[in-house]
């Protein structure tokens, strides 16, 4: 067993080998709020891309990995920070997506920068591909693909069944029923105020 310090920058990695981070059932269900998500938001518009927000204490118990397989980390500390930069990216995901259906047919430079946005957020969020080993930790079936999330949030209180049905909301996966309540929690809350900060509409400007 190892314990790891490492910054936003090298949990959500999108080059070479990227690692998942799985919170365990024994930590406590997402607890944050209107007030940290607003203080989260004004740090990340207020101060310099580079700025620290935050540290995230994870312990490895992967040791001998079979080729391809995936690296799973349990995070110790910084569940709440990281469950919530997920939710935000999500919403993020949801507005470029939208925004990327409205560009017109003949602006190649445009629809590529889109989709070099979506692809980098994706990366972010959620590893699919076509196999898997039988025992492989944190796979799930997503139509034809195997989905492995980048982040993990723990079962306390159906946080993860609420995850994933604001990923298949904002488009990445195709399968995930909606949770009975699933409104009324905080993850939904979450990923809704972020939903209204962004804009509404996209001004595209030919600059």
């Amino acid at each position: 067993m190892q314990a790891v310090k490492l910054s936003f920058a090298d949990i959500l990695k999108i080059e070479g080998n990227v690692e998942h981070y799985h919170i365990p059932k024994y930590q406590r269900e997402y607890v944050w709020g209107k007030y940290q998500w607003e203080t989260l938001i004004n740090d990340i518009n207020e101060n310099e891309p580079d700025y620290f927000i935050g540290s995230v204490i994870v312990v490895s118990h992967s040791k001998d990995l079979r080729p391809g397989e995936e690296k799973i980390y349990q995070v110790i500390d910084g569940q709440q920070r990281l469950t919530t930069i997920s939710i935000l990216l999500s919403a993020i995901y949801y507005k470029y997506n939208r925004w990327s259906k409205e560009i017109q047919d003949d602006d190649e430079d445009l629809k590529n920068e889109y989709t070099i946005k979506l692809d980098s957020i994706r990366r972010k969020l959620i590893k699919k591909k076509k196999e898997i080993y039988p025992n492989e930790l944190g796979g799930f079936k997503d139509g034809n693909f195997y989905c492995f999330l980048r982040v993990q949030p723990s079962t306390q209180n159906n946080n993860l069944s609420d995850y994933k049905y604001i990923l298949k909301d904002c488009g990445l996966l195709t399968q995930a029923e909606q949770p009975k309540f699933s409104g009324l929690r905080r993850f939904w809350k979450a990923y809704d105020f972020f939903w209204n900060m962004l804009p509404e509409k996209k001004v595209w400007a030919n600059n």
